[in-house]
């Protein structure tokens, strides 16, 4: 198994049969690391602003710690977070204001689209992948099937993640302490909720939407309702 890990300026594939560790370098909120697990192949994908650490927990009890490098791709300035569509993987670089698309098979870049301001997270929702803005309180929709732009949407509580609960899109802001749901389709946001303080991660698991509040060391829950 692989793995892609994601630091500086470029995204490297890794063996995933040990712990691997890289000289840290923190950025915010520590080393922030991303990580996804691909349909369509063996790999797994790990991503980290700055030089992070990758780490992979095998069958065994015993470890094997290595320089992990093998194969390391240029994805722009500021790599930040990674999602994928099925077919293929997307990357937000902070730094330089575009997400990358890639192919999973061999990092080869499929394409660079511009966005908004400091792009942070990234989500697939099933037709197009969203990318929260960070300094525009902005999210911007393009359509997978044929990379156009359908529009950045104002959202005064979006900076840092975001994901598909099947039906909306749900964004956190850890300046605000708050979660953002918006309707796929258009934008809409449908309402705004209040959860601990310095929410970054968000999740769904079919049932609930899981915030991780950073600045208040727990986790905050909300039931999905259609």
């Amino acid at each position: 198994m692989l793995a892609w890990a994601k630091w500086f300026m470029t995204l490297t594939l890794v063996p995933l049969n040990g712990s691997f560790v890289l000289a840290g370098m923190p950025g915010h909120g520590g080393n922030k690391t991303a990580i996804l697990q691909t349909t369509t192949t063996s790999n797994m994908y790990m991503t980290s602003v700055g030089i992070g650490t990758i780490t992979s927990m095998p069958q065994d009890t015993t470890t094997t710690q290595l320089n992990a490098t093998i194969t390391s791709y240029d994805v722009g300035s500021w790599p930040y977070d990674i999602c994928f569509d099925g077919t293929n993987i997307w990357v937000t670089s902070s730094g330089g204001n575009v997400v990358t698309e890639l192919s999973p098979n061999d990092g080869a870049i499929l394409g660079t689209y511009p966005v908004g301001q400091n792009p942070m997270g990234c989500c697939f929702d099933v037709t197009s992948i969203g990318v929260v803005n960070g300094n525009n309180n902005s999210i911007t929709k393009i359509r997978v099937s044929d990379r156009v732009t359908l529009g950045t949407f104002t959202v005064v509580n979006a900076q840092d993640q975001i994901c598909f609960d099947v039906a909306n899109i749900w964004v956190t802001d850890s300046r605000s302490n708050c979660v953002t749901k918006l309707r796929t389709s258009d934008g809409t946001i449908l309402g705004t909720y209040t959860v601990g303080p310095i929410p970054v991660g968000i999740c769904y698991d079919g049932i609930y939407i899981w915030v991780a509040n950073m600045g208040g060391d727990n986790v905050s829950k909300l039931l999905v309702t259609k």
